[in-house]
């Protein structure tokens, strides 16, 4: 929730950083509601299982399993309580 279309940034470069340029070279790769770190983990979390299953064959459905209000539940691959403020939605299938 909150995020922007730039959740998925590596570290920003170094030139991003540097004296006297605009706040906007550095937000190209940086979020200002989530933290990088977070969100890369999140996004590992669900690609790792996208991967797993439509290349290895593997079951891993179980990891995107998030339902709408999970606070006090455990999600299978996040420590209790880090993943408030997610909301995986699908699309439906086109028959």
């Amino acid at each position: 929730m909150n995020a922007r279309h730039n959740v998925a940034p590596n570290p920003p470069p170094a030139e991003a950083l540097k004296e006297g340029m605009h706040i906007d070279e550095y937000l190209r790769y940086a979020d200002s509601v989530w933290d990088q770190k977070r969100i890369n983990n999140i996004n590992q979390h669900f690609v790792s299982a996208f991967f797993g299953i439509h290349l290895k064959g593997k079951d891993y459905q179980q990891y995107f399993q998030v339902k709408e209000n999970s606070k006090g539940e455990i999600l299978n691959g996040f420590k209790p309580r880090t993943f408030v403020g997610l909301k995986l939605e699908h699309l439906k299938k086109k028959d």
